[in-house]
């Protein structure tokens, strides 16, 4: 994608100057601000401030300056998610796959378990379903890991224990 830079005065004119924020990165312009979170957009309206600045003294498009926001508020959303699992009273824990102890049954369908970890199934919209012998660790190991660990905390797992 071409991005083109423009002179300090587009750039003024396009992106409102600096000191409509005041210090601390707080928002002057409360419309501004209270529309943002009507949107759920708190994630931009937190970065606003700096992302602004950073517009100004860079001479950003507009384009690039837009992009920046969405990637902040992108971010936002998912280090919130990958906090809502991680507290996700069902799995305590985030799980990985590496610090799994695969000699404790080596008859595990490793390469299978791994491949669901990819998430593949999520896109298809398919299910899966882990059943095993209770205590054993595997399914809630294994459930974690494929649900919320291993594929970047994007989907959010139904640990169910019948």
């Amino acid at each position: 994608m071409a991005l083109t830079r423009l002179n300090s005065f587009q750039s003024h004119e396009i992106i409102r100057d600096l000191s409509e924020y005041g210090e601390g990165g707080k928002s002057m312009n409360p419309e501004l601000d209270r529309k943002l979170h009507s949107l759920k957009l708190s994630g931009m309206a937190t970065a606003l401030p700096a992302r602004n600045q950073e517009a100004i003294t860079s001479h950003l498009a507009y384009t690039e300056f837009l992009e920046l926001l969405v990637e902040d508020e992108t971010r936002q959303r998912r280090d919130r998610l990958l906090l809502a699992v991680s507290r996700n009273p069902h799995i305590p824990e985030i799980k990985t796959l590496e610090n799994f102890d695969w000699s404790f049954n080596p008859k595990l369908p490793k390469p299978l378990i791994f491949d669901l970890a990819t998430g593949h199934f999520v896109a298809e919209h398919a299910g899966v379903l882990l059943l095993g012998p209770p205590g054993t660790g595997l399914k809630a190991h294994c459930g974690g890991a494929i649900g919320g660990g291993d594929t970047g905390g994007h989907n959010r797992p139904l640990h169910l224990g019948l």
